[in-house]
């Protein structure tokens, strides 16, 4: 029954998607309206000035400058320039994403849910309200972000302390077993935390309130082996979907750089990240209502699945 209730959840995730693909059309707005916010500003990521540095082959290095064998000098704070920058950039892009991400997530689920209680939203009206509630989607995301850090982190400690141990008394064996207490103590850790994390915030879209996307942590516990099962089962499913425009740009866009390259390789990653927006939209849906033991499968008539 523990087990049945991940699987039911994530097949009845696939069946409203492939059974109602209007869900899929706000995030792939989204991630159309990011793809060359994000190409203008990775347009200038430095992959030729990377390669020119690693092509260069040293001869002497004197007061932090290297000079190369066919007499050029590179200053080693040149590339640390370059990495800043670069850093800057992606927490830039990031943070872009992090707001449109928001947005069609909200809007998935919202849309979804209305749809199980036979009401119809007119794509305007739900993107209006997803603008309007974006403070408090933000502020869940962020909010259990963190606290799914710190838990995290504390689930690592034992752990952490014997590798750090080991370390320090120069003991393999027990750095070994470090390792192996830190692996065996994420798997399951990690599968709850993600359910979790998926959870928190249709709990909050559907009943409207903070208090219902911090209950997710007791909600998981509730059946913890079945969120574990879940959480793994979601997020293998979008790391499947993600890997795949990275291999295209990988095939296609070694080494380029520029607007136009940078803009391609966004534009090709658009179907696949709306596709992740709505499996996590959907599947934390579809968990929170398992795991709430609502009659999920009435719902599911009400929207034709």
């Amino acid at each position: 029954m523990v087990r049945m209730g991940a699987i039911n959840a994530f097949a009845k995730t696939i069946d409203t998607i492939t059974k109602r693909p209007r869900l899929l059309l706000l995030p792939l707005i989204m991630a159309l309206l990011v793809a060359p916010i994000n190409a203008y500003v990775l347009k200038d990521l430095p992959m030729g000035e990377f390669m020119a540095f690693e092509n260069i082959t040293p001869v002497e290095t004197q007061n932090g400058v290297i000079t190369e064998e066919h007499g050029a000098i590179g200053n080693i704070e040149d590339m640390m320039g370059i990495v800043k920058d670069l850093i800057w950039k992606s927490i830039l892009s990031s943070l872009i994403g992090f707001i449109f991400t928001s947005i069609a997530l909200y809007g998935v689920i919202k849309e979804a849910i209305l749809s199980m209680e036979g009401e119809e939203v007119s794509f305007g009206a739900l993107v209006g309200d997803s603008i309007r509630n974006l403070p408090g989607v933000i502020l869940v995301r962020i909010a259990i972000g963190f606290l799914v850090g710190i838990l995290l982190t504390l689930v690592l400690l034992p752990g952490i302390a014997l590798i750090a141990a080991g370390a320090m008394m120069n003991s393999g064996a027990l750095m070994g077993v470090g390792v192996m207490v830190s692996f065996f103590v994420l798997l399951p850790a990690m599968g709850y935390l993600l359910s979790v994390s998926y959870m928190a915030l249709p709990a909050y879209v559907r009943e409207g309130t903070f208090g219902a996307a911090l209950n997710s942590f007791g909600l998981a516990k509730s059946k913890v082996y079945s969120s574990i099962a879940f959480g793994w089962l979601l997020v293998m499913a979008i790391v499947v979907i993600s890997i795949i425009p990275g291999s295209f740009g990988g095939v296609f866009f070694l080494g380029s750089s520029g607007f136009t390259a940078v803009l391609l390789l966004q534009l090709i990653s658009v179907p696949f990240e709306a596709l992740v927006m709505t499996l996590e939209g959907i599947g934390g849906l579809m968990f929170y209502l398992e795991l709430k033991e609502e009659p999920v499968e009435e719902e599911f008539e009400v929207m034709g699945v």
